[in-house]
């Protein structure tokens, strides 16, 4: 535990408590100073380089991100593929660029804990998992591509050519390698340039995932739909959202390309009904944090469902993600103290926490 140093101050005419924490972190020592009427954070610039989710201190709260373009290719990766993903993913900050040569370890005993699978299994799917994410892309259209990230020191990326056909699909690795450790029952992977720009420093058109529930869906089709949910929860519809039933067809990857025609599974919707939104429903109402999830049909043409209304809750639980480690680096950043007005002047022993003394010569 951090030693904790409590003082209380005046500064002008307010009255403020300083509480001083101190982390030892390979090493190095670091103090975060915190205003009980808001919070200011003083790191050194290295502690950055140690800021990352650990895969043993993964929580309910746990979230991973990723641009939307991607969803799909997400949605059709191979069940150990996909939880390695995802296990990587919650690792980085979805805020910030990779840093250069950054790499993410997953062993098999972490790998077993957060799919909540016996470790026999996890030491298998591991490592058909490195060897299936390695061969993974991801198809996107050229039109909608992101420009990769430019670093110093790496290499210039390769001037566009003529412009391209308007179909024009680009086809990408997802990993730069995966390394597997027969001796260790762990891999190691790193992410292509290509990929970062959809799955780090995002801003806005992506989807955020509970990792514990992403990876306990072992169904391919109840994964797709609850990333879907999840989806349109990342855009504020918390409770509700309507789709085409070709559009959520689309979404969900349930159709096939014949002679340049798409076609459409599950034609009749009671069969859709039966063997497919039934049956995934209840495991994502079962496995994870949306709850109370159902349909309703809201539009029909031809006396044909055309369009549906999904509704669900959200565990509060889940949700409840303490960003404080993003607000803390993102202060220390920009150089910027964020203060409440409303509580600049309140007494400080009537904030005064409660299980803190105030030292007798510094009350107010």
């Amino acid at each position: 535990m951090p030693s904790r140093i409590t003082l209380d101050y005046t500064v002008k005419t307010s009255k403020v408590r300083f509480i001083f924490f101190d982390i030892s972190l390979k090493g190095e020592l670091f103090f975060i100073a915190k205003f009980t009427f808001g919070v200011i954070v003083v790191l050194s610039n290295k502690i950055k380089r140690f800021v990352r989710m650990k895969l043993q201190n993964v929580t309910p709260k746990t979230k991973i991100r990723h641009r939307n373009e991607i969803n799909s290719t997400f949605s059709m990766l191979p069940l150990s593929a996909r939880r390695i993903l995802f296990m990587a993913i919650a690792q980085l900050d979805s805020k910030r660029m990779l840093e250069q040569g950054q790499t993410f370890r997953i062993t098999a005993k972490e790998y077993s804990v957060i799919a909540d699978v016996d470790i026999s299994v996890a030491y298998k799917q591991l490592k058909e998992g490195a060897s299936e994410l390695q061969t993974s892309i991801i198809s996107i259209p050229k039109s909608q591509l992101l420009e990769p990230f430019a670093r110093a020191g790496e290499p210039l990326l390769p001037k566009k050519g003529k412009k391209s056909p308007a179909d024009t699909i680009r086809s990408l690795n997802l990993t730069e390698y995966c390394d597997y450790a027969e001796s260790e029952s762990s891999i190691e992977l790193s992410f292509t340039r290509f990929i970062e720009p959809y799955i780090c420093r995002l801003k806005d058109n992506y989807t955020t995932q509970v990792l514990l529930s992403t990876v306990r869906l072992s169904e391919t089709n109840a994964s797709s739909l609850y990333q879907l949910i999840r989806k349109n929860i990342s855009i504020g519809k918390r409770s509700y959202f309507d789709i085409e039933v070709d559009d959520l067809k689309d979404e969900l990857n349930l159709f096939k390309i014949e002679d340049n025609e798409k076609n459409y599974f599950y034609p009749d919707f009671k069969i859709f009904n039966r063997a497919f939104l039934k049956k995934n429903i209840s495991l994502i109402n079962d496995v994870t944090e949306i709850k109370d999830l159902d349909f309703s049909i809201i539009e029909k043409v031809a006396r044909k469902a055309s369009k549906l209304r999904f509704t669900y809750s959200v565990s509060k639980e889940s949700e409840a993600e303490d960003d404080f480690v993003d607000e803390v680096l993102e202060l220390n950043q920009k150089g910027e103290v964020k203060a409440s007005s409303n509580n600049s002047r309140r007494d400080i022993n009537a904030i005064s926490e409660p299980d803190t003394e105030i030292p007798e010569g510094f009350r107010g």
